[in-house]
């Protein structure tokens, strides 16, 4: 589903490099655990992953088909693009900015260009398993951290995207929160969605991974271990 191929990039205005010749293959349906200190490149990586950023040198494949900047220009291929992937940031908040719950989930589903019964349904099913009914109306600003990122998770679930990446899926979360993340997200690795996530929790990783894939501060890849 995923393959980097000798993936190097630095930073603009920066002599050292964020990425140094990071190879490595996700397998559809795989849950892809990054490890590492702060600052060794995962969220450089995952940035590159998301079309955000574009490597200096070395090819990055989604899906078989190789992700250019050029390409992304490109309206159909860049909704293609993004109904595949999609990505949870550490601190929800920052990528909520609807008026409501409702319309945030419904508001990357308009972007997919699906029909509006279509939009309703997955609205309806994504506030159901996400337990935001009760807050369907509600400012996503005005919630808890726990809700937000219930908000943030049901958005982009909703698209069904083949591949999501997501950065420190515990951040901020109290213990049912928690244990609500992991029980989904390990529910959805089962089901077959592709899940890349950063961690520096051990028992998340411990209980998602099928592959851990270990960065240090040289920002290389150290270590792939199947489990």
């Amino acid at each position: 589903m995923i393959e980097c191929r000798n993936i190097t990039y630095t930073w603009p205005g920066n002599r050292e490099k964020a990425l140094d010749d990071i190879s490595f293959v996700i397998e559809d349906g795989t849950c892809a655990v990054f490890e590492g200190p702060n600052g060794c490149g995962k969220s450089t990586l995952f940035r590159i992953l998301l079309g955000l950023s574009f490597p200096d040198q070395g090819t990055y494949l989604l899906d078989g088909e190789t992700i250019t900047q050029e390409k992304l220009k490109h309206e159909d291929f860049s909704r293609a693009f993004h109904q595949k992937i999609g990505f949870i940031f550490q601190n929800s908040e920052v990528q909520l900015f609807c008026d409501s719950v409702e319309n945030e989930i419904a508001f990357g589903l308009y972007q997919l260009h699906l029909p509006q019964e279509e939009i309703t349904n997955r609205v309806k099913k994504a506030l159901g398993e996400f337990h935001l009914e009760d807050l369907r109306q509600r400012a996503p600003f005005n919630l808890s951290g726990g809700e937000q990122k219930r908000t943030a998770m049901a958005a982009v679930f909703a698209m069904e995207p083949k591949v999501i990446v997501i950065d420190e899926p515990l951040s901020g979360l109290d213990e049912d929160g928690q244990a609500f993340v992991r029980s989904f997200l390990r529910a959805k690795r089962d089901a077959g969605t592709t899940l890349i996530v950063a961690t520096h929790n051990r028992e998340l990783a411990d209980d998602l991974a099928n592959v851990r894939i270990r960065m240090d501060r040289t920002h290389r890849i150290t270590d792939i271990r199947k489990v």
